[in-house]
């Protein structure tokens, strides 16, 4: 099974994630660290950044690739300076990965903080995104044999903001925007993350988890749930 965390931006999805991870050796994570090869570094890490490029273009996944190139030409409907011709490809590869470790993945559980849905509601924010181009992208990855359970990590707005805030990070584009422009891309991220969860996503298993508990009671709960 893959347990895909989604939620805003800063809610803490990156630490219920490492937490599991290091009380539970046998389930496998994935996310945007293992996606750039943040352990990594000189050659290793150059052979990593080659090799997510050249695995949009395998026969099994280039289908899913023209899917998410497509969704990613739509015009954009907001600028938060969070999105970019640059910004676009590495999203796009991004999503391929997931992708690929979705389809590859052959163990029990397979866990990231930023899977499809998450990557979906970015796009969603940033672009005037068609239904079916949603639609096509959706399709195609619940044809895989493995089944994905969602969990939502419920946490307001205000909460987040403080949160990305206190974090000081300067390693995303969110991390960049500041006051009014970041409270107005949030609460176009939680109402698009409403829509892809109801509509999009309605069919698939999920378990909602509050964000404001501790990370002990919020690991506890996943574990629960993915143990019955």
């Amino acid at each position: 099974m893959i347990l895909e965390l989604n939620g805003l931006p800063g809610c803490g999805k990156t630490t219920v994630k490492q937490e599991i991870a290091a009380e539970n050796k046998d389930i496998t994570v994935i996310g945007v660290a293992e996606f750039r090869g943040k352990n990594l570094s000189g050659f290793s890490k150059l052979l990593l950044i080659i090799s997510r490029f050249f695995i949009q273009f395998l026969p099994k996944n280039f289908g899913f690739y023209r899917k998410c190139r497509r969704l990613f030409s739509n015009p954009s409907a907001a600028r938060y300076g969070t999105s970019s011709f640059y910004e676009d490809t590495i999203s796009i590869m991004y999503m391929v990965y997931l992708f690929h470790s979705y389809r590859k993945f052959k163990g029990s559980y397979l866990l990231t903080d930023e899977g499809i849905l998450q990557s979906l509601a970015s796009v969603c924010t940033e672009k005037n995104v068609s239904l079916p181009a949603l639609e096509a992208v959706t399709e195609q990855l619940a044809a895989l044999n493995n089944s994905i359970m969602l969990v939502h990590c419920d946490c307001n707005t205000e909460e987040s903001y403080r949160r990305i805030n206190a974090r000081n990070r300067n390693d995303s584009a969110i991390d960049k925007l500041k006051g009014e422009e970041l409270t107005a891309y949030l609460c176009s991220y939680e109402q698009q993350l409403k829509v892809l969860r109801e509509k999009i996503f309605k069919h698939y298993i999920s378990m909602n988890i509050d964000m404001c508990q501790t990370v002990g009671s919020q690991v506890t709960l996943i574990m629960e749930r993915i143990k019955k």
